[in-house]
């Protein structure tokens, strides 16, 4: 699904099935960037409203190169932790992968582990 190719048009509004794998995004992903504690207080003020009331574009923005960041770094966890046979093994291994653009810490690292938001990744 490629969010993109949606017409223009303001009287268009996709099918559940063509919005569902963005809706699923924004759930999982952008509301854990944004601060899962933040985002669940914010709802439970918020009855009435959706996520789509709270996030912002740059919120999605921000998800979204967060995660092009560090796939390769993400992935090549997930098959460290799927081909080592012991928890030592997981620490000693050789880890060559790099963030596409950030060296450094961002925001997202202290709200949800990158191995946990990797995990999810994948089973998804």
């Amino acid at each position: 699904m490629n969010v993109r190719e949606w017409p223009q048009q303001v009287s268009f509004i996709p099918s559940y099935d063509k919005a569902e794998p963005f809706l699923i995004f924004i759930d999982k992903y952008v509301k854990l960037a944004v601060g899962g504690h933040f985002v669940a207080k914010w709802m439970k003020m918020n009855r009435n409203k959706t996520l789509l009331d709270k996030l912002t574009l740059s919120d999605i923005a921000y998800t979204i190169l967060i995660c092009e960041n560090s796939k390769e770094v993400w992935d090549e966890e997930i098959h460290i932790k799927l081909t080592s046979k012991s928890k030592d093994e997981v620490k000693k291994a050789s880890r060559t992968a790099k963030p596409k653009y950030h060296k450094g810490l961002g925001y997202l690292s202290h709200t949800v582990s990158t191995f946990e938001l990797c995990m999810q990744m994948k089973l998804d």
